[in-house]
């Protein structure tokens, strides 16, 4: 057994949870989720991330809740930086006597639960929200990431995993031991999402969409793992066979530039809108006939239960959480990822069958 009585004056016991970056994003929802939840009574919560993400104005607002922002931690791989980020948490862990640490996400895993283990923290806690390697990267770049990530499951007390597909993917390359991890699916406000008020004719106009045109939307962050570049081949081949849709992608990232020239030699600026990141996700979903998922690797998705409360079908990848969440020919489809013909044909389905789309 851990002893996790706090040292200091205070008695409550110290979690501190770690995340590199708050992008408006489902484990960055999660972990403020958690963050608010906590009992004060028995918990003194603290939160270590990156100084940049839209939804760090949220954390700061979150009561009797202790930030510190470490500008060196980021998603990219730099040995200087990161070297800097261990050290600067290190100091925070040592400095505030935490007792418990809880990391989301793989860069801030990895970097948090080492800063952990040599800080003394009796329990380090790590949340899988999809692992790093995945088949999609080179395989020394794989190989490389699988290495670190056992190094570091030997440090760590305890896994939360949100998905079935993660757990067994955890249990096959050994980084769970004796049982220690446990799977909790990540919930949504539904009630946001099931009694939405949308003037869906007014939003339309406000983003140029004309009557009678059909809008297919993906939610996500700009980056590979979700190859948004997927999404803009779909939209191409539908428009070839649907001149009448229109196409949303919702977010913003570190692709958005390759996106934008796709679109342009695509000749899709006209169909496709990029809209940055909106926080009226139910607005979003209410103006389209069919949302699409086209991640490569995904841990579990909040956006597909989403899409459910609102009776939205989804077209979506055949990868971990997904294809726990969407029931294949039921409720949407599910393709083989770098697959956008698949895809399309799926998607030209629904708006060409609205009848089934809605059942």
């Amino acid at each position: 057994m851990h002893s996790v009585m706090n040292r200091g004056s205070d008695k409550r016991i110290k979690v501190f949870h770690i995340i590199t970056k708050l992008e408006l994003g489902g484990a960055q929802r999660v972990t403020l989720q958690t963050l608010s939840s906590l009992d004060r009574e028995l918990f003194s919560p603290g939160l270590i991330t990156s100084s940049q993400g839209m939804l760090l104005g949220e954390a700061l607002q979150i009561d009797d809740l202790q930030v510190f922002l470490v500008p060196s931690m980021i998603r990219e791989i730099s040995p200087v930086r990161d070297l800097i980020a261990l050290l600067k948490i290190w100091r925070i862990l040592r400095s505030e006597k935490v007792n418990i640490v809880h990391t989301h996400c793989s860069k801030a895993g990895v970097i948090g639960r080492w800063a952990a283990y040599l800080a003394g923290v009796p329990i380090r806690i790590h949340s899988v929200h999809g692992f790093a390697f995945s088949s999609f990267m080179p395989r020394r770049q794989r190989w490389l990431f699988l290495l670190i990530e056992k190094l570091t499951s030997r440090i760590t007390t305890h896994f939360f995993v949100d998905s079935r597909a993660n757990a067994e993917q955890g249990k096959k390359h050994r980084l769970f031991r004796r049982g220690n991890y446990s799977q909790v699916t990540p919930g949504i406000p539904l009630v946001q999402f099931t009694e939405a008020k949308v003037d869906v004719e007014g939003e339309r106009g406000r983003l140029g969409i004309n009557p009678g045109e059909k809008v297919v939307g993906m939610i996500a962050c700009f980056k590979p793992q979700k190859a948004p570049l997927d999404f803009i081949h779909l939209a191409g081949k539908v428009v070839q066979r649907l001149p009448e849709s229109r196409f949303l992608l919702v977010g913003d990232g570190e692709m958005r530039g390759k996106i934008e020239r796709l679109m342009r030699q695509l000749g899709l600026e006209g169909r496709v809108i990029l809209t940055g990141w909106r926080w009226d996700i139910p607005r979003i979903i209410a103006l389209c006939q069919v949302m699409v998922l086209t991640s490569l690797w995904k841990e579990m998705p909040t956006v597909l239960p989403m899409a459910h409360a609102m009776r939205k079908p989804v077209v979506a990848t055949r990868v971990d959480g997904n294809a726990e969440v969407i029931r294949d020919g039921e409720d949407g489809f599910l393709v083989p990822p770098r697959n956008p013909e698949a895809m399309a044909e799926k998607v030209l389905y629904l708006l060409q069958h609205p009848d089934a789309a809605c059942q």
